[in-house]
């Protein structure tokens, strides 16, 4: 099974997200993420077996546990270099307790096996792979966020990524509720 864990966002947020991917389509062209498989990722597990699912929730279980809940911020647009395409994101505002979920669920995991991650945590939303930008990202308008870009964030989930009838879903296994 191909897991991560990550953060699910409510419905205003994802209307806001899909309003502002319609924006983000006039200004670019690319395969854009489903808004139904809109999610912050804090940690890709990749391939687990089925028999390693127990330890992985017991894992997640111990960093949910001493984790506050907290509010997320979402920013400004970017993107990644993918070749000669890239990556356009949805940043989130800086949240120290974001990088403290991160860092335990991190610490947690590698007690199981899994590696860390050596590059900093760089917290965003996939909008669209493998883009074209045909105008500059500052014309997507990302007013709809105002007043729909706050997350309040009380659980992580451990999804598995799946294909079904030819589209990608991310379906939730595993639910933590933060203290």
């Amino acid at each position: 099974m191909r897991l991560f864990i990550g953060i699910d966002f409510g419905t205003l947020q994802k209307e806001a997200i899909r309003k502002v991917q319609d924006s983000l389509r006039q200004a670019s062209e690319g395969r854009f993420t489903r808004i139904d498989n809109i999610h912050l990722t804090l940690n890709f597990l990749g391939e687990v077996d089925e028999s390693g699912l127990k330890e992985v929730f017991s894992a997640v279980d111990e960093a949910a546990s001493v984790s506050r809940h907290f509010s997320l911020e979402l920013g400004g647009l970017g993107y990644f270099p993918s070749g000669r395409k890239k990556i356009i994101w949805l940043g989130i505002d800086e949240s120290s307790e974001l990088q403290k979920l991160y860092a335990s669920l991190s610490d947690a995991l590698e007690k199981i096996g899994f590696k860390k991650d050596e590059r900093p945590y760089s917290p965003h939303l996939t909008l669209a792979r493998e883009a074209r930008v045909k105008r500059p990202l500052e014309e997507v308008d990302i007013s709809p966020l105002s007043g729909n870009g706050s997350q309040e964030v009380s659980e992580v989930i451990v999804f598995e990524s799946t294909t079904r009838n030819g589209i990608l879903e991310y379906l939730p296994l595993h639910t933590s509720k933060l203290l």
